[in-house]
């Protein structure tokens, strides 16, 4: 899941803020400042592992990604990802993909739809077939 900002309290609560399925740019290319890739696993209690986050562009091009990051599944199985993602910049619109790897392996992946600005002003100003 892709959101602005995440909140993690003491209590190891988190909130989400402003999840979304696409980046909307003045320009495109542009330089989206900061977003996070959140995703709660689960696996064999206190187990470790190790997690990564690739951004791949249109063209099969890795964008950006997070270096390995090693933590354990909790004594109830869970782990909790949080990637934060900071001046990404984004060559041309297009479907982008969020891989997740675990362990090394791509374990999930999902679309990231980056658009100008524009372009969702005029997509919205064309009438329904």
């Amino acid at each position: 899941m892709t959101c602005d900002y995440v909140i993690l309290d003491n209590a190891n609560r988190f909130s989400l803020v402003g999840i979304f399925e696409g980046i909307n740019l003045n320009d495109v290319p542009g330089i989206h400042p900061q977003f996070f890739v959140v995703s709660m696993w689960t696996g064999p209690a206190l187990t470790p592992y190790s997690s990564e986050t690739w951004i791949w562009g249109p063209d099969n091009e890795v964008l950006a990604r997070t270096p390995a990051f090693s933590s354990q599944f909790s004594s109830h199985g869970k782990g909790l990802i949080i990637n934060r993602f900071l001046n990404v910049s984004f060559p041309q619109p297009g479907v982008y993909t969020v891989e997740l790897l675990v362990d090394g392996r791509g374990v999930h992946q999902f679309p990231l739809i980056i658009q100008a600005h524009q372009q969702q002003q005029q997509a919205q100003q064309q009438p329904a077939p």
